[in-house]
């Protein structure tokens, strides 16, 4: 896990225990951290962008700690297609993802689930189980 994303997952896990209690005595409550790899030059994600927007609708609704990051990177810019909110540190970030997750090559869409599960980013059965499957267990920090 970097360094990152765990200190991402302490301040989520704290921010869940302060919100929502604790799912068992002295275990911070379960969360997901959904990060979506994105550009608007990329035509194949308007329905992940729109799975996201769905998965994050249905979390507040329901109150569960499910969280998300949407990120603009900027390789497809060269394609022809200019998007406004692209960064390269984006970029660089999917891109240790592909180190840490054993993925071959950045892709757009991309969903990265709690910085250990990764996959097209419309495919929302996949995204419910990964989300189901971090929901399912207390949240653990590695410090």
């Amino acid at each position: 896990m970097s360094s990152r994303v765990g200190w991402c997952a302490a301040v989520l896990a704290t921010c869940g225990t302060a919100v929502g209690g604790t799912a068992q005595e002295g275990h911070p409550t379960p969360f997901a951290l959904v990060e979506l790899f994105t550009s608007e030059g990329c035509s194949s994600c308007p329905p992940a962008d729109a799975l996201f927007a769905k998965l994050m609708t249905e979390a507040d609704t329901s109150g569960r700690a499910v969280y998300g990051l949407s990120f603009h990177v900027d390789y497809w810019d060269s394609l022809g297609w200019k998007d406004p909110f692209p960064d390269a540190a984006f970029t660089r970030r999917q891109n240790r993802y592909e180190t840490l997750l054993g993925v071959r090559g950045p892709y757009a869409p991309q969903l990265v689930v709690n910085g250990a599960d990764q996959f097209v980013g419309s495919d929302g059965s996949r995204a419910n189980s990964a989300i189901e499957k971090f929901m399912s267990k207390n949240a653990s920090v590695v410090v």
